[in-house]
């Protein structure tokens, strides 16, 4: 669409109410437009960028293996109730009551509706591990909004809600859920921290909110720069793909040869953006912080041993690129499971070592 016909309404001033530099653009490029305190019109170019942000969020949980749904934002206040946390709540919730008398409330979260859609369905264990989201409107009346959206009233969330056979499986389902927010504020080229927190009226024993490093905000947190500066994402990519390499070698095994060159491909890729990622760190610590292996016990760990892992990757990428080739080629057949096992246990090794290369260098060495 041409610009002329788009509707922007943009502002020369700085509005008075806003008091952080991202609500003062927000207003002034005509992304948003306030209608209460806490309540914001999103604009045709804000819009778009929510929708934008709204999908990164949606296949990040769809890679965790996340379902997705939509529950509406009225709720029975009855099934609150029955959690004993309507009264609980406290003046953050919306109530109201419709032409029948009936209460309701805009739900301020999802625990218990979907808890009584689970229960409703689900009759055996076999449908376990089960984890469904939703990305929905939510209202929280909070006593002082500010801050624009960061800090509003009515908000756009996503909520996810596991359901599993024991502790150690939710712990699972957690940590996945866990890696699914890395990848996501990685995606959006943010710098988030992980924080153990309380759960709040939410309830529950574990919990982290992720901070980002802003000069605008209420709380005050420690953090050491070199956590920032942790190889979080090519770890995640590594080890990865030890997930992948099992289930390419599962499919070989079934004779299921697209599936097998569909995961090894996949492997590859997460092994190539692991180098591309650490050689972008070595090009940085050279180039612009100047270590070298005698500057301290970072550099001399971290030139040796990340060095000696690299080249382990680069060695298992090149055996895994020749399988592939061999196999598109029609070479590779199942009377060669034993070899592909071989380079699968040696991938896996490959993963192993990361994880003591990561202690020793970048927690020991530090």
């Amino acid at each position: 669409m041409r610009l002329s016909r788009f509707f922007l309404p943009i502002l020369k001033e700085n509005p008075k109410e806003a008091e952080i530099v991202s609500h003062r653009l927000m207003l002034r490029a005509g992304m948003i437009r306030q209608e209460a305190a806490g309540i914001y019109a999103w604009l045709p170019l804000g819009f778009r960028v929510l929708k934008k942000i709204e999908q990164i969020v949606r296949e990040e949980q769809d890679r965790s293996g996340a379902l997705e749904l939509l529950m509406p934002t009225l709720q029975l206040a009855d099934l609150w109730r029955e959690s004993g946390r309507y009264d609980a709540y406290g003046p953050e919730m919306l109530r109201i009551a419709d032409r029948h008398k009936r209460e309701l409330l805009y739900g301020p979260t999802n625990e218990e509706m979907i808890t009584e859609i689970f229960r409703a369905y689900v009759k055996s264990y076999k449908n376990l591990p089960l984890n469904l989201y939703h990305i929905q409107w939510k209202f929280r009346d909070e006593q002082r909004p500010r801050f624009g959206v960061m800090r509003g009233r009515e908000f756009l969330m996503k909520d996810a809600y596991s359901f599993d056979l024991n502790e150690a499986a939710a712990r699972v389902a957690y940590n996945k859920m866990f890696v699914a927010y890395l990848r996501t504020f990685a995606r959006m080229g943010l710098k988030a921290i992980p924080m153990r927190a309380e759960t709040g009226p939410i309830g529950g024993d574990l919990s982290h909110e992720f901070i980002v490093l802003a000069e605008t905000g209420e709380s005050g947190v420690f953090c050491n720069k070199d956590v920032l500066e942790l190889p979080i994402l090519a770890t995640i990519f590594l080890l990865s793909s030890s997930l992948t390499v099992v289930l390419a070698e599962h499919a070989f095994r079934r004779g299921n040869i697209r599936g097998f060159q569909l995961w090894w491909l996949i492997t590859i890729l997460l092994a190539v953006a692991f180098l591309s990622s650490t050689a972008l760190e070595w090009r940085r610590l050279i180039f612009k912080d100047h270590l070298t292996i005698s500057t301290n016990l970072f550099g001399t760990t971290f030139y040796s041993l990340v060095g000696l892992h690299a080249s382990h990757v680069i060695v298992g990428l090149i055996l895994l690129l020749l399988v592939l080739i061999l196999s598109l080629r029609g070479y590779v057949t199942r009377a060669h499971s034993e070899h592909v096992e071989m380079l699968s246990w040696y991938w896996h090794f490959v993963d192993g070592i990361w994880v003591i290369v990561f202690t020793v260098v970048y927690i020991i060495g530090r």
